[in-house]
């Protein structure tokens, strides 16, 4: 099958990192004297901001994603322009989250383009990235019930995305059981689109 191998390694003298990856299709021969080409980690740029173009300011966090390079979430704090640099990002693809009460990640723009699905780029020679958020986004509350109409408590609820966003990890979203409330809590700050929601009473470890 097909796999990604990765190298990372980091410069303590010079306080840098690298990385590099190659794809693999491994078959009955074996692979040897295989070559990876490693890159500086470098600085990424991006802007925050809400679907009007109007400037955000507020903490977000760098997520890798897919391939790691190395495990990553760092926190990254915007300018009052809505303006942040990460540095010494390594070559991998990323997503960004926030925590924030009152507004969802609706689109992230690389290079004219949507990366919100497959992920951004970042090291060597990445562009600028673009985060978009939106206040209009909704709120699921979640009620479930068996065949006789009665409540099943301790239920795996999941909210999955539509078949074209499913590669997109920031599209699902699961309920657990309150106890203390003796209710499932909402699902809040979903963005706009089509998803299903699925129950299960159990799932096999």
């Amino acid at each position: 099958g097909r796999h990604i191998l990765v190298a990372f390694v980091s410069d303590n003298v010079k306080q840098r990192s690298y990385s590099g990856s190659i794809t693999l299709d491994v078959g009955t021969e074996d692979y040897r004297n295989v070559s990876i080409e490693m890159h500086p980690s470098t600085d990424l740029t991006g802007r925050l901001m809400l679907e009007d173009g109007s400037p955000v300011r507020q903490p977000i966090y760098l997520r890798a994603r897919g391939t790691l390079v190395a495990p990553l979430m760092n926190l990254i704090n915007t300018n009052a322009d809505g303006t942040f640099t990460i540095s010494q990002v390594p070559e991998a693809r990323y997503s960004i989250t926030q925590n924030a009460s009152d507004s969802c990640i609706v689109d992230i723009h690389q290079g004219g383009k949507s990366a919100y699905d497959e992920g951004f780029i970042g090291g060597m020679d990445a562009e600028p990235i673009e985060v978009i958020l939106s206040r209009q986004c909704g709120t699921v509350q979640v009620q479930i019930v068996d065949d006789r109409k009665q409540p099943v408590p301790n239920a795996f609820v999941s909210l999955i995305p539509s078949n074209e966003h499913r590669r997109n990890p920031l599209l699902y979203r699961r309920s657990i059981y309150d106890v203390a409330a003796s209710k499932y809590p909402p699902i809040n700050l979903i963005p706009p689109g089509e998803y299903k929601m699925f129950a299960w009473d159990n799932i096999p470890p």
